[in-house]
């Protein structure tokens, strides 16, 4: 179901000074609410601009484009709001919904459970929530040691330091995790297409022979740059070389 969230989390992240995008926030939300869409998304889009983001705006932005009826942005939206929080249902539910307005039926290549096991971890926190998973962890570490070495019955010992030993191995995995999620949310290797339709060659070259058409709204993955031409790579495997004019980066 297609809601518009408040963009509550603004009152955190943007500073005391910037009034004026919260009012600009606080506008596009009412021209949501009364069906202004295209005065919303100008809104949000000014936000943006400002340097401010958050989840909560680029799903207000998403839905806005969303019933305009422009797919594309919409869903370059949703997949920017997923950066930034991997685990919102919310983003998650509205991406799947604009993706089947889609002319592309792009089935994946199947992931091996422990794959797929790992980036559904991976994504329940950002990098910034594994980092401070990765110090709670830590600092329950110190406290286990503490315990070890102040503990005067043996059996309290032995079980103190292996708890720190498991709470220093918990605090390594999660500062890898927020390692991994970092490089997701900075690797800008991802884009949605933008015009209606563009052909994919086997060479950055218009006269290279023709591999596969990709239609407005696909993500793909870019794999290589070369002048006006960029290389991509779908989700099925297919790859080939389009004008980087018709992609917009994640």
């Amino acid at each position: 179901m297609f809601t518009m969230a408040m963009t509550a989390i603004l009152l955190y992240t943007l500073p005391c000074a910037a009034t004026d995008a919260w009012q600009l926030v606080e506008r596009g939300n009412q021209a949501y609410m009364n069906g202004e869409y295209p005065h919303a998304a100008e809104l949000y889009e000014e936000v943006l601009f400002m340097g401010f983001t958050a989840p909560e705006l680029y799903y207000n932005l998403g839905n806005a484009y969303f019933r305009m009826n422009q797919v594309a942005k919409a869903i370059l939206n949703y997949e920017r709001g997923l950066r930034l929080r991997p685990s919102d249902e919310a983003l998650r539910h509205n991406l799947r919904l604009a993706q089947q307005r889609l002319t592309d039926r792009i089935e994946p290549v199947p992931v091996l459970f422990y794959e797929k096991w790992k980036q559904n971890l991976l994504g329940r926190q950002t990098a910034d929530g594994w980092a401070r998973t990765s110090i709670a962890f830590a600092m329950a570490f110190l406290l286990g040691m503490l315990w070890y070495f102040f503990s005067r019955t043996r059996i309290v010992r032995k079980w103190s330091f292996f708890l720190a030993l498991g709470l220093l191995f918990c605090s390594t995995l999660s500062l890898l995790a927020a390692s991994d999620q970092y490089n997701v949310q900075t690797n800008r290797k991802e884009g949605i297409v933008f015009v209606p339709r563009t052909t994919a060659k086997s060479a950055p070259r218009p006269d290279s022979p023709d591999l596969f058409v990709v239609h407005e709204g696909s993500k793909v993955e870019m794999t290589g740059m070369i002048g006006d031409w960029v290389e991509i790579r779908l989700a099925n495997g297919n790859m080939g070389w389009i004008k980087k004019e018709g992609l917009e980066i994640i």
